[in-house]
């Protein structure tokens, strides 16, 4: 008799667990296009942002510059990926990292004189 209890918990156990809702799925499905594309996008707005400041105000040629952003895209993507992944709030993420990547679009603009 104990055994048969035992058994139907664990079932209900695992039946239960295995359920997902579709708000669920679809959050999980978000986070993850947020993290990779969002960050993808947000690191080259970033560091191309960089690349031009620290060829106007540092003096670097454009090609050195964009070697250092280089180096320090790899930080920033990974982090951009960690903080996506561990926010609890997905919707002013999602606001604050498309805000981030179009100032940083506008700036870049901006600074190269209006050419694409």
């Amino acid at each position: 008799m104990i055994a048969t209890d035992h058994t139907k918990t664990a079932k209900a156990a695992r039946k239960s667990s295995s359920k997902f809702s579709f708000t669920t799925i679809l959050s999980l499905i978000w986070r993850l296009l947020l993290a990779s594309l969002g960050g993808y996008l947000c690191t080259i707005a970033v560091i191309s942002l960089c690349a031009r400041l620290g060829q106007l105000w540092l003096g670097w040629t454009f090609s050195n510059s964009l070697m250092g952003a280089i180096l320090l895209s790899f930080l920033l993507y990974s982090l951009l990926i960690i903080a996506v992944i561990a926010s609890r709030k997905l919707l002013s993420t999602s606001i604050w990292l498309v805000l981030l990547t179009a100032t940083c679009f506008v700036l870049n603009y901006w600074l190269q004189g209006g050419n694409a």
